[in-house]
């Protein structure tokens, strides 16, 4: 879950302020564990052959998908530094719903805004 993910860095912070912590953010796959995961849409998500995919082909996935990474960053009272995106080869290789060039175009945007988000 997110708070334990929150919970953890305050521990880790605790032994040593000036580490950063991030969060583990996958760019591919569904595992349902982070809170504002029950707000994914059945529309979202790929079959997969352990784990859902998420659609990119869906606006309101990529719009979610970078909603909840920035608010868990911004929420976390600076415990949380940013967040490690995972499973971006997947993305690359047309796992989430088309050809691989234009799943990575609209990566690109999803991380663009991430980052916006962390200037503002």
């Amino acid at each position: 879950s997110i708070a334990a993910t929150v919970g953890t860095a305050h521990r880790i912070k605790a032994l040593n302020h000036s580490v950063q912590v991030l969060m583990y953010w996958n760019a591919a796959l569904h595992y349902g564990t982070y809170e504002c995961e029950s707000a994914v849409e059945p529309s979202w998500l790929l079959p997969g052959p352990h784990q859902p995919y998420y659609n990119y082909s869906v606006p309101a996935f990529r719009a979610w998908w970078v909603r909840c990474a920035v608010d868990a960053v911004q929420t976390s009272g600076g415990l949380l530094d940013g967040v490690f995106l995972d499973a971006t080869p997947k993305v690359a290789n047309g796992d989430c719903g088309g050809p691989g060039a234009e799943q990575m175009a609209l990566w690109e945007a999803m991380v663009g805004a991430l980052e916006k988000a962390k200037e503002d």
